[in-house]
């Protein structure tokens, strides 16, 4: 129902872990394609942010990881809003529930 692509880079930006995304998208057939993309779009937040918090931790501090913690909100967020119109479509064709005083 989000499409493939979408659905997969919302289940990476999320922070689920790996090993429940991969047999998820698997049993879901999404396309070997749409697959890579999205693990490349949606995991590369995650990455910097280990990077940072990786480079922080070279100097001993944790001036870095507010970064970090920063990246992780957006994404998440990111994850979300993905989510939010496949959601609410879901949602008004199966309970009805819309606009309008429904």
């Amino acid at each position: 129902m989000t499409g493939e692509f979408r659905g997969v880079v919302a289940a990476r930006l999320a922070p689920l872990p790996a090993d429940v995304v991969s047999p998820a998208a698997g049993f879901s057939n999404v396309s070997f394609r749409a697959y890579m993309l999205g693990t490349l779009i949606g995991e590369s937040p995650w990455i910097a942010a280990e990077v940072i918090a990786g480079a922080s931790m070279h100097t001993l501090s944790v001036h870095g990881l507010s970064h970090s913690l920063a990246l992780f909100g957006a994404a998440t967020s990111l994850s979300a809003v993905l989510l939010a119109r496949p959601t609410y479509r879901f949602l008004r064709e199966e309970y009805g529930v819309g606009v309008g005083g429904q």
